[in-house]
């Protein structure tokens, strides 16, 4: 028999297994996140003595760039694990503006475990056990009793495995709508009806549908509101939906009959990820505040009354996103994370509603996490996710127990929302695509309007050149006529908004291909395609009149920061403050809506600030107070401003002299929905993003690949 060492950290009734990474609790192995054992292990390894976050930071997060706040996180999780309290500690103190320290006694252990017999070693047991008879009966006994055991252990293991009736059966899916306006659908428990949100002509209201007739009933109104987050009951008898009030942003969850009726409110200022309890006594859902130690938080609610308790707060920039209830009710299993670096940084976790503990399911991790649905046995889960070098969400089952992800979707289809039936057998998908379409057209002749290619993120060279991304997510540049079309990227990562020089001659772009987004810049030609930014990612916003600077908004906090064009040196751009809508071309001046969300002072304004200042040096108010202005842009001169209004459903581009008090039409752009849009400097032609996401529903019966 031959032997190995495993190093062990005892601590109180602890004990920590850095070889097999594991953590014991009284001899009981508990569950730990990767980042907190990473955490726990830096910190036991270091007890007594101050580990500075910076430390914390390089060790954890290895050449990934994150915010303060996913380390308080991760701290506040390895808390819960050890059942220990910030204010009164007994593990671990916070040393503020510092780190942390562990504080509790250690004592450090090696055990020794042994491996597989060598044949000389069986060979002297063998004799052994031949000379005592009545030791090799009572093994033999022994070993014979922990059969049916065994087989218990084995059936427990086969469990881990997500295991559903939709999961053996070929892939087969049907569509359900095809007005692409099907922005959610969810399926009833017992398969017989499908609900979905209908946006059309941007009024929405919820539709019923009996699958055995493909009959469709409306159950609310259109109105001028926006739907997010549609469920059913468990007993099918109820919707539960997040919808705004006309003329607020802040969502607000309803009840109401699955047949239709008065819908009734019940708790307010939430996101639109709806969960209901197996007995239908609950829900939970998340409110996001947004502020550095309450970004988030997950709560439940009485499904009558809306009486609510929080149970779970995330950090910034971490956020907190589709949430369900376990088939026992024991467990909420969320998604969390953030996506603004474009790096794997979502995950699934699974809250114990008994104690309150937190721990990962599975150590894989993605880009985003849409949707996620509890197998009816509750041994996994399917959900839509995708990586950061995807550029589709897919369809995933991940076992509860292990952790193990599979893709079960592999093709074009990109999945938004998931939702499965009460014996496992149907499932209802959302499916999204695009229709956007680059346009070129003379400013004061709409009937000039042409479409180029599909595209988005859209950027102007001086010589009249579109550089854009593609639905790919690669930049590609054309000319205006819709000629020479050429592809710049063609990385295995998402490459998206452009910048273009002021003398056409560099073009810089977000990309994520060194596993976290970053500013990078190459040759108009695509050639010398090099990183710039390397603390911080962001996107380009604007390139100084000396061609020194290239100031961006970075991705985790939505400030600005400047780095020179030769990717030499970062810092803070302390004096461009906020807000910003658009930089004058000497980047001397900052231009950007003002709107107060009061009704008597609801009208928006136009603020001018210099750089360096926070208030406005001049307010203009727009031409249309009736519309919605957007798209803020200066011309090349730096005299005149460029706007978009949007009234009643038709667009129109709106110019401001600088220097005059009232804004004139410049063109009138028609009613097609304007995703993007950029003036020529001189205000003579318009390059725009024009088109809308499409949803609709389909039923799948079998995801077996």
């Amino acid at each position: 028999m031959s032997f190995e060492n495993s190093h062990l950290y005892i601590f109180k009734e602890f004990r920590l297994d850095v070889d097999e990474k594991a953590l014991f609790r009284n001899g009981e192995e508990i569950s730990i996140t990767p980042k907190a054992f990473h955490l726990l292990r830096i910190l036991v390894e270091n007890h007594g003595a101050t580990v500075k976050k910076e430390h914390l930071f390089s060790e954890i997060w290895t050449n990934s760039f994150v915010e303060e706040g996913n380390l308080a996180f991760t701290a506040r999780l390895l808390r819960k694990v050890l059942g220990d309290d910030a204010k009164h500690p007994i593990f671990i103190e916070t040393i503020p503006r510092k780190g942390y320290r562990f504080i509790a006694d250690v004592s450090e252990r090696t055990a020794i475990l042994t491996s597989e017999a060598t044949p000389a070693a069986q060979k002297k047991e063998d004799s052994l056990i031949a000379s005592l008879p009545s030791i090799a009966a009572i093994l033999i006994f022994s070993l014979t009793a922990l059969i049916p055991a065994g087989w218990y252990f084995s059936g427990q293991l086969a469990v881990s495995a997500p295991s559903a009736p939709i999961l053996s059966v070929p892939f087969n899916a049907e569509r359900l709508t095809s007005s692409g306006n099907a922005v959610q659908a969810v399926i009833s428990p017992n398969g017989n009806l499908v609900a979905y949100l209908d946006r059309a002509n941007e009024k929405w209201s919820i539709w019923l549908k009996q699958l055995s007739t493909s009959e469709n009933i409306q159950i609310t109104p259109p109105a001028a509101v926006t739907y997010s987050g549609l469920v059913f009951s468990r007993d099918g008898n109820s919707l539960f939906f997040a919808r705004n009030d006309e003329g607020k942003k802040e969502l607000a969850i309803y009840r109401i009959n699955t047949f239709g009726g008065i819908p009734t409110k019940l708790v307010e200022k939430t996101e639109g990820w709806i969960s209901v309890s197996p007995d239908d006594k609950q829900i939970s859902f998340v409110r996001c505040e947004y502020s550095r130690d309450d970004h988030c938080s997950l709560f439940v609610a009485d499904a009558v009354s809306g009486n609510e308790r929080r149970i779970f707060t995330s950090a910034e920039p971490t956020r907190i996103a589709d949430n369900q209830f376990s088939p026992d009710g024991r467990y909420i299993a969320f998604a969390s994370g953030q996506s603004r670096t474009g790096s794997n940084e979502f995950g699934l976790f699974r809250l114990d509603l008994s104690n309150g503990d937190v721990d990962e399911i599975g150590s894989r991790k993605f880009f985003n996490i849409k949707s996620l649905k509890w197998l009816p046995g509750g041994d996994g889960l399917l959900i839509t996710a995708r990586d950061a070098n995807s550029h589709k969400f897919s369809v995933w089952s991940v076992s509860a127990g292990s952790g193990e992800a599979n893709q079960l979707t592999n093709d074009d289809g990109n999945f938004s929302g998931l939702s499965i039936d009460a014996g496992g057998e149907l499932l209802v998908a959302t499916k999204v695509d695009s229709n956007f379409t680059i346009s070129y057209e003379a400013a004061r002749e709409p009937s000039s309007r042409k479409p180029i290619a599909p595209g988005a993120d859209i950027a102007l060279a001086p010589d009249g050149t579109i550089v854009y991304g593609s639905a790919d997510r690669d930049i590609w540049k054309i000319d205006k006529d819709g000629s020479n079309k050429r592809q710049l990227t063609s990385d295995p990562s998402t490459d998206i908004a452009p910048l273009v020089s002021s003398d056409g001659k560099v073009i810089y772009f977000t990309s994520n291909r060194s596993g976290v987004s970053h500013i990078w810049r190459m040759n108009s030609d695509g050639s010398g395609q090099k990183q710039v930014t390397q603390n911080v990612g962001g996107y380009a916003r604007h390139i100084s009149s000396d061609g020194e600077w290239l100031y961006y908004k970075t991705c985790l906090t939505d400030s600005f920061r400047k780095v020179r064009t030769n990717g030499r040196e970062e810092q803070d751009a302390h004096e461009i403050g906020s807000p910003v809508d658009a930089f004058s071309p000497d980047a001397k001046s900052i231009a950007y809506f003002i709107r107060n969300a009061e009704p008597e002072a609801s009208e928006v304004r136009i603020g001018i600030r210099s750089l360096g200042t926070e208030e406005p040096i001049r307010t203009i108010r727009i031409g249309d107070r009736s519309s919605e202005p957007s798209h803020l842009q200066w011309s090349d001169d730096g005299r005149t401003l460029f706007y978009i209004a949007r009234a009643k459903d038709r667009f129109s581009l709106w110019r401001l002299p600088v220097a005059a008090a009232t804004a004139e039409v410049l063109a009138d752009l028609g009613t097609d929905p304007i995703e993007d849009i950029v003036v020529s400097g001189d205000g003579s032609s318009i390059v725009s993003v024009r088109g809308k996401w499409l949803h609709d529903a389909f039923l799948i019966r079998g995801l077996k690949r």
